[in-house]
């Protein structure tokens, strides 16, 4: 988590930097996606959400946590995490909020979600299945301005991936398929059956 900070911080900078030198773009607010395992009971996640909030009060961000930390749980509920007040967001709305800047959540941003922002990320989550590794990489692969940067700030084409807890196989050769590098099968085998209109 401190070295994904790190590199959201720099990233942060990097974008600013560039718009400094294009005023002609648009200023990129990078996001940092936060996933946390699924909790029991009253337990809101097995991933100690504290020591999220406490990291991430020690690391460089270059703003405030509070008013700039949300979560994805639950709709409408503020929960209180290490001290502060963690918002909910909706996830549809998250693009268009640049005072969003780190975001937790368990599945919500893995699959339908779009946010050329998202720039790093961090997982506490497990995960062997080859499809959501993929999905969740393939969230992250969207270019802020809708086009490559050219040299020398070719670094903000980057996105970074922390996934400790990913099969490590799976996510190189999700990595290779996105690149077009691998011949990977994803044909899903479907029995459809018909429904038919009833009368009434």
């Amino acid at each position: 988590l401190t070295q994904a900070a790190s590199q959201f911080s720099t990233m942060s900078e990097d974008w600013r930097e560039y718009h400094d030198e294009n005023q002609d773009t648009q200023l990129i607010t990078p996001l940092l996606c936060i996933q946390v395992q699924d909790g029991q009971g009253d337990n809101l996640s097995e991933t100690p959400l504290g020591d999220i909030v406490a990291t991430l009060r020690q690391c460089d961000l270059g703003f405030e946590l509070d008013g700039a930390i949300f979560h994805c749980f639950s709709q409408n509920q503020t929960h209180n995490i290490g001290g502060l007040d963690v918002p909910y967001i909706a996830p549809s709305t998250i693009s268009g909020r640049d005072d969003a800047r780190i975001i937790l959540f368990k599945t919500a941003i893995a699959t339908g979600w779009d946010c050329p922002r998202a720039e790093v990320l961090v997982s506490d989550r497990h995960s062997e299945d080859f499809t959501v590794i993929c999905q969740l990489i393939g969230r992250m692969v969207r270019a802020p301005l809708h086009q490559r940067i050219e040299p020398p700030n070719d670094n903000l084409n980057a996105i970074h991936l922390y996934l400790p807890r990913f099969n490590q196989d799976d996510v190189n050769t999700a990595i290779g398929y996105l690149q077009g590098e691998l011949g990977v099968d994803l044909t899903q085998t479907t029995n459809p059956v018909t429904y038919p209109r009833r009368p009434g």
